[in-house]
């Protein structure tokens, strides 16, 4: 090849990488539009996402999960968002089909990276044997899905927003997963004190946690570990009397 042609390749090669540099910028929203199906996971995406999404809840704080149906304005947050976080397990099986597949959003529904189930990964608890169906009341074919009451699974929803909204919108990438991390972080403090974790690694204490070694593990390497007992009757009842006279005050 000719220095000229050479040069000319070179320009081309060049001009195309530019072109498809600004392509790929453009093509990058200027939020990521995040819609959760309940306040818990909107939480965790605030945290993760920071600056960078617009998140939206479909569910309000005292609403019952299992008994919500699907509105008019679910079907409308679906179709305008990036991603969809659901907390799996069939928590969202009352509505999460309507807004699917009326939304017309091909970016949210599942196999995409729109389509976030914060369930993957979790150990299933309670899972039914048997025959099951709605005539048995709270019951899921999938396990308990109020996995998030646990902390540690909080920091793997956290993990699994950051790696799909990094997927979605990859110019973000490396902040979204520092906030998870961060916030990661922040959940291990307040689960075992920055003492503890300056002497174990969270992972071996979870491993610990769930195989009930934990307490011995601690006090074996000099950790001071302080159970509070369980209230008795009497404390119970001082704070329940006035819960039912309609006196409490939060």
């Amino acid at each position: 090849m000719r220095p000229r042609q050479i040069i000319i390749a070179i320009a081309l090669a060049l001009t195309a990488a530019v072109w498809f540099a600004r392509a790929s910028v453009a093509e990058e929203p200027a939020r990521i539009r995040v819609l959760t199906t309940t306040t818990d996971l909107r939480e965790i995406a605030k945290e993760v996402g920071g600056d960078d999404v617009d998140v939206t809840c479909l569910t309000k704080g005292p609403e019952d999960p299992h008994f919500i149906d699907a509105r008019p304005s679910f079907v409308k947050a679906a179709s305008l968002a990036d991603a969809l976080v659901v907390t799996g397990m069939e928590l969202e099986a009352g509505y999460e089909p309507l807004i699917l597949s009326e939304s017309r959003n091909a970016k949210i529904q599942k196999g995409q990276p729109g389509y976030i189930d914060c369930s993957v990964g979790v150990q299933a608890l309670e899972v039914p044997t048997g025959a099951v169906d709605r005539s048995l009341g709270d019951v899921h074919q999938a396990g308990n899905p109020h996995y998030l009451t646990d902390p540690v699974w909080g920091k793997s929803a956290a993990k699994t927003i950051a790696e799909a909204l990094a997927v979605i919108s990859p110019l973000r990438a490396e902040a979204l997963r520092n906030r998870a991390a961060e916030f990661r972080h922040r959940v291990d403090v307040a689960m075992w004190g920055e003492a503890i974790l300056a002497d174990q690694k969270p992972e071996r204490l979870e491993r610990r946690l769930a195989d009930g070694s934990l307490m011995d593990f601690l006090e074996q390497r000099g950790h001071r570990i302080r159970v509070r007992g369980v209230p008795q009757p009497r404390a119970i009842a001082q704070h329940r009397d006035p819960l039912r006279r309609g006196k409490a005050h939060l």
